[in-house]
């Protein structure tokens, strides 16, 4: 069994198969029967999805419990995992190619990258704040590739997102709603950059995408799809105009 990591010197409580009813019951009151069955389905597969690959990475903490780097924290969300079902599906909506840097911003506990990795992208890059969760996705990513036998490359940086130097071969940037609205325009400015100088075709994939009047209002993003998976997630694709 996976031991459960701590950060911050608390533990991070685990979504266990049993509270799986408690939860349907709370959701079931406010969004109906279809809805809850599509959200209970989405959360007995991030329980397997650990127990299949003996990871830890379907774990919630409030952003106030995590050591960090730099000064954003009372921007940052707090950690929590996507759901599987919702990023395949989003992926698979918005046909993203798979060449190039996969870059999740906001990589916690690593299950965005492990999903990638599992969706064939071969490079991989977590840009996280919090120190400790950084070194659960270490060992995540490790055991995962070991026991999924999937082939990739990965980098953990444990920084400010806004302190990240985009790469010419970072391609995809995946965001699942991790900070606020000051550090994503700041994140964005980064990407921007580093386009006009190295001109290339990139995508941005933002889940739970509570801040995305910051990219409808750029005239440098144009939203090519986007998807709403039941209840569960929405996600937008964008791409430079």
């Amino acid at each position: 069994m996976t031991e459960t990591p701590r950060t911050g010197g608390a533990e991070l409580p685990s979504r266990r198969l049993t509270t799986v009813p408690r939860r349907a019951i709370a959701f079931l009151r406010t969004h109906g029967v279809r809805a809850t069955l599509r959200k209970m389905r989405a959360h007995v597969d991030n329980a397997v999805f650990d127990r299949r690959y003996g990871v830890a990475s379907d774990q919630w903490v409030a952003v106030t419990d995590l050591a960090v780097v730099g000064d954003n924290q009372d921007l940052g969300a707090n950690c929590q995992p996507i759901k599987p079902l919702a990023f395949k599906a989003a992926m698979d909506a918005f046909q993203v190619p798979r060449d190039g840097v996969f870059v999740d911003f906001g990589s916690g506990a690593g299950r965005a990258l492990m999903l990638a990795a599992q969706a064939g992208f071969h490079r991989l890059v977590g840009v996280e704040f919090a120190t400790d969760v950084c070194d659960v996705a270490e060992r995540n990513l490790d055991t995962f590739r070991a026991k999924a036998g999937v082939e990739f490359e990965y980098r953990i940086l444990n920084l400010d997102a806004t302190d990240y130097v985009v790469d010419d071969d970072d391609r995809v940037f995946f965001l699942y709603n991790p900070f606020d609205r000051p550090v994503l325009d700041a994140v964005l400015a980064n990407i921007r950059r580093s386009y006009e100088s190295s001109p290339r075709p990139i995508h941005l994939v933002y889940g739970r995408p509570l801040q995305r009047q910051a990219l409808d209002d750029d005239p440098f993003w144009i939203a090519v799809d986007e998807t709403d998976t039941g209840g569960l997630e929405d996600f937008v694709h964008y791409r430079p105009r």
